[in-house]
């Protein structure tokens, strides 16, 4: 049988995860780690697979092992700091966020992380029109737009309350 090297391993795991089949996603993901532990996709991605099932802190571990490996990958940095930030650690999350400033103010993530620090500082309509211009310059993460729409109807219904 052929041994499937670890961008092979990655893009069975990433299918894996786009049908909702989690477990069978770690399992490969793991895999791959093993093969190409310094690869920050794969402990991103591993992150990423715990925040889906509820495992905040190993997803927060895999999330700082990825910015570890590559303080650059942007939205590594741009997930943890959302994690920090429903953990209550705002001004962790701040910090986190920092450095994507370098993005430019109007890279979909800097308008992201804008507009949730926004909505958390009670300014709810500014903060959904920046994550609503971050989505409309989002063309390359389908599932962040729709996690950000997600935000944009909490928030929306805070104002009407």
């Amino acid at each position: 049988m052929e041994t499937l090297d670890a961008d092979k391993l990655f893009d069975l795991a990433l299918h894996a995860s786009q049908t909702n089949d989690t477990q069978k996603s770690i399992g490969i993901i793991k895999t791959a780690i093993e093969q190409s532990p310094d690869d920050a996709r794969m402990w991103y991605l591993l992150g990423s697979l715990y925040t889906d099932i509820g495992l905040y802190d190993k997803a927060v571990q895999n999330m700082e092992k990825a910015l570890e490996i590559d303080s650059q990958y942007a939205i590594a940095r741009f997930h943890l700091g959302l994690l920090q930030m429903m953990s209550g650690e705002l001004d962790k999350a701040e910090a986190t966020w920092q450095p994507l400033n370098a993005l430019g103010e109007k890279h979909y993530l800097t308008l992201f992380k804008a507009g949730l620090l926004k909505i958390v500082n009670d300014e709810i309509e500014q903060g959904i029109a920046l994550i609503r211009e971050g989505i409309n310059r989002n063309h390359l993460v389908d599932s962040l737009n729709k996690d950000m729409e997600t935000v944009i109807e909490h928030a929306s219904l805070s104002l009407s309350q």
